[in-house]
């Protein structure tokens, strides 16, 4: 098949060699982080963090809290204890809501939370529903791992 006069072949080349070259900035941090832990084996995420920048950091505790909530909700990233090592983080972030829509959402979530431990802000007699209200809310932002890059990357 042939695309604008290019065979698919070199069409499809060239594009992987484009994605290549557009690099997911939070991934990256995130690995160079990671890399320096594995260096120090002795080390805690508390030393680690230590010895990373706020930019790091804040790639770092974005990074945990969407990989948890991804894989397991909100209550996986509070009982695997990365609530309790990231709100203060999180919770302080100043982030434009007309820049960072999303994002900004998905901080509120955190605090709203932390703040109702766990529960809807409407009763709600089952546990389930509260857990479901969280997570469905955060999966319903379609552009926040973008927004998060984006976000990472403004603080240069």
């Amino acid at each position: 098949m042939r695309l604008g006069g290019y065979s698919g072949t070199w069409w499809n080349l060239t594009y992987n060699k484009i994605m290549e070259t557009k690099k997911d900035i939070h991934q990256e941090i995130m690995d160079k982080v990671y890399d320096l832990w594995k260096s120090h084996g002795e080390w805690s995420q508390e030393d680690l963090f230590d010895h990373i920048t706020y930019k790091e950091k804040i790639a770092v505790a974005l990074g945990n809290f969407n990989y948890q909530v991804e894989n397991g909700g909100f209550m996986q990233w509070r009982c695997n204890g990365y609530m309790a090592r990231h709100y203060g983080l999180l919770s302080r972030l100043k982030i434009d809501a007309n820049l960072y829509p999303e994002l900004s959402k998905a901080i509120s979530l955190i605090k709203e939370y932390r703040t109702n431990k766990g529960k809807t802000p409407i009763e709600h007699k089952s546990e389930k529903f509260a857990f479901n209200y969280y997570d469905n809310t955060y999966y319903n932002l379609k552009n926040r791992t973008e927004e998060m890059n984006n976000f990472i990357q403004s603080l240069d």
